[in-house]
Formats: structure tokens, sequence, C-alpha cells
């Protein structure tokens, strides 16, 4: 209700990035709230290392490159992503972390791409 009162900046990015920080901020207190930061926990050298990773390329890096996407192309090609994305996590669990695949995740691998093969046919017709 408060974004359509506001006028917001032009740099979809720089929007974009404002609402990552506030609602980064926002988790940060509720778990202050809530007794998760009571004692603070250990982070471990490879877990703080990850967790960087994470806010670096999957938060600011991919976050930026979806809205930059938005500016340029159709939602339902630049939204694909968030469908294929489990297929590569479950390609990456087989091939680096050596986990078993069994029928029902080929299945379900096979239905995901042929979900997103089916939207973006129908979006060139």
């Amino acid at each position: 209700m408060l974004n359509r009162s506001l006028d917001l900046p032009d740099s979809r990015v720089l929007t974009s990035g404002a609402a990552m920080v506030l609602g980064g901020g926002m988790l940060l207190a509720l778990s202050g709230l809530f007794g998760e930061l009571h004692p603070l926990p250990h982070v471990s050298l490879r877990g703080a290392l990850a967790l960087l990773y994470l806010v670096i390329f999957g938060s600011l890096l991919g976050f930026t490159a979806f809205v930059w996407l938005l500016a340029r192309m159709p939602a339902t090609r630049v939204s694909s992503h968030a469908y294929v994305n489990p297929v590569v996590a479950v390609a990456l669990g087989y091939f680096v972390a050596g986990e078993v695949i069994t029928t029902k995740t080929l299945i379900g691998t096979a239905l995901v791409l042929a979900s997103v093969i089916l939207i973006l046919r129908k979006e060139k017709a």
C-alpha cells in the first residue's frame, strides 16, 4: 500500500537493492526479537565463506542480473530460471556431491524441463 503513494527511483537496481537491504534488516531484527541471536551462533570459516558466496553471487549479482533482464526481456523468459535451477541443483548434487538419483527425481526433472519448454514455446506462438 505504501509503494503506491511513494515515488520510486528511476533505477530498478537501486529499487531492488533497497528492498533487499530493508528485507535483510527486518529479518535480522526479527531473529534478534525471537532469540535466534542469543548467544551468537558459532560460524566456521567454511560456513562464513559459503554465506559470503551466497550474498555476493546469489543475492547481489544474481538479483541485479534478474532485474536488469526484466527490463529487457519478457517476464516468462526471465522467470524460466526458477524452473531450471532445481534441475541444475540435482545435476550438481549427482556429479559433485555423489547424491543418488531416483526414478522419482528423473520424472520430476523431466516434468520441469518439459514445462519450461512449453512456456517458452507458447511465448513464440
